[in-house]
């Protein structure tokens, strides 16, 4: 079982051995704001997808869906991108990589993000 806080320790942590280092504490920042994006992206996604269907015609819906689709691909390849990057820093730290599950599975890197995300939100200072 995952400790309490592990997303945000992990990322901490990471931060802190290339604390002399502001190009890779941007790499970090960047990757935490590309897993809200995606995440956020999704929930847009699939909670205008049903209004959508009654807004608009069957053509400009199908378009739109399609532009959506594509959007949410871009943001989640940026986000496997930027996991691919916070491995490679594990590595080179020789500290345990951050996503341990098969980084070519389109899925189980959304899934591990989203569990990034709920972490974080159930663990926030209120």
């Amino acid at each position: 079982m995952k400790k309490e806080n592990w997303a945000t320790d992990f990322l901490t942590n990471l931060a802190k051995i290339y604390a002399d280092d502001v190009d890779v504490l941007e790499i970090i920042e960047d990757t935490i704001d590309s897993y809200g994006n995606y995440v956020t992206y999704v929930y847009k996604m699939e909670s205008l997808r049903s209004i959508l269907k009654i807004k608009l015609e069957a053509e400009e819906y199908k378009d739109t869906v399609e532009e959506m689709d594509k959007t949410r691909t871009k943001i989640h390849n940026s986000a496997i991108a930027s996991t691919k990057i916070i491995n490679r820093m594990c590595e080179s730290s020789e500290i345990p990589l951050f996503f341990q599950g098969n980084i070519e599975d389109r899925v189980e890197v959304a899934e591990f993000i989203r569990d990034i995300v709920v972490n974080v939100f159930q663990n926030r200072r209120i």
